[in-house]
């Protein structure tokens, strides 16, 4: 029965190194979220809506099936819009996917950042992208931030 006793603290241990080494294997690298495409859509004298594409870059070796997601739209330390979606999203592992989403922005707060941004004379309009996409595989969330930048159509 000694015996037995000596070794239980070995395999006690033995037991937590493995179920530690299968923990570190399920934290996933964040997605790479980029803004691919944003459209003008229906604008009234109160609001704008913004067609918004998202690309979203899994580099994880398994899939990222969320059950929705969250995300705002800033330039400098003014946000421009923010949006949600629940509709399921799956992007295959090592893959990518594009996420459309239709965001409602206030015409009068678009229209003075844009005038303030824009200002510069080149058109361009430098942005972040930051969210979660929600609900991972029943893991929780998997928050993303990316800046870039958004050439206005001539």
């Amino acid at each position: 029965m000694k015996h037995l006793e000596s070794r239980y603290p070995r395999l006690l241990l033995l037991a937590l190194i493995l179920c530690l080494s299968s923990c570190a294997s399920l934290v996933l690298k964040k997605p790479e979220v980029r803004v691919a495409s944003i459209e003008l859509g229906k604008s009234s004298l109160l609001q704008q809506d913004l067609k918004v594409v998202l690309r979203v870059q899994n580099p994880n070796a398994i899939a990222l099936n969320a059950r929705g997601l969250y995300f705002q739209l800033s330039s400098g330390d003014e946000q421009m819009a923010s949006g949600v979606s629940d509709q399921a999203i799956s992007i295959p592992a090592m893959g990518e996917g594009m996420v459309p989403l239709t965001v409602h922005t206030a015409m009068l707060d678009w229209l003075k950042l844009a005038s303030d941004k824009l200002g510069n004379g080149n058109g361009v309009l430098n942005y972040r992208v930051s969210g979660y996409l929600d609900d991972v595989d029943g893991m929780g969330r998997v928050e993303f931030k990316r800046d870039g930048a958004w050439q206005l159509p001539q």
